[in-house]
């Protein structure tokens, strides 16, 4: 019940990539949340937080889902990141330049402004 429950839920959710990679990268990510909750379904065992196997099941696939949603979202975020850079490799270039520049200006005025002080 709780697999058709956690099936439901992760089943709208795709990647903006090409089917065959969202496919792989969806596997990954349902691996990672697999073991991230088997590890912590562990944990509460071992503590004595949950006894019984229905209980075990229910936070399993729990921990799952909400691992899942969370890695599903930095990479869908990570992806977008990426593919708005790839189109806009001018603007992207130019913004890191700036930052560059910035930072290194405030380390140097920084820096100077230590060294006076220590005087």
């Amino acid at each position: 019940m709780f697999k058709l429950i956690y099936e439901l839920v992760k089943d709208p959710l795709g990647l903006p990539i090409a089917w065959y990679y969202e496919w792989i990268i969806l596997a990954v990510i349902d691996r990672i949340s697999y073991a991230f909750a088997y590890k912590k379904v562990g944990i509460l065992y071992q503590g004595d937080f949950i006894s019984g196997r229905m209980a075990g099941s229910f936070f399993h696939w729990l921990i799952r889902t909400i691992y899942f949603i969370i890695i599903w979202a930095i990479t869908y975020i990570a992806i977008l990141g990426i593919k708005f850079a790839l189109s806009h490799k001018m603007e992207v270039g130019i913004g890191i330049g700036i930052t560059i520049v910035v930072s290194a200006i405030s380390w140097i005025i920084w820096h100077r402004n230590k060294n006076k002080c220590d005087l």
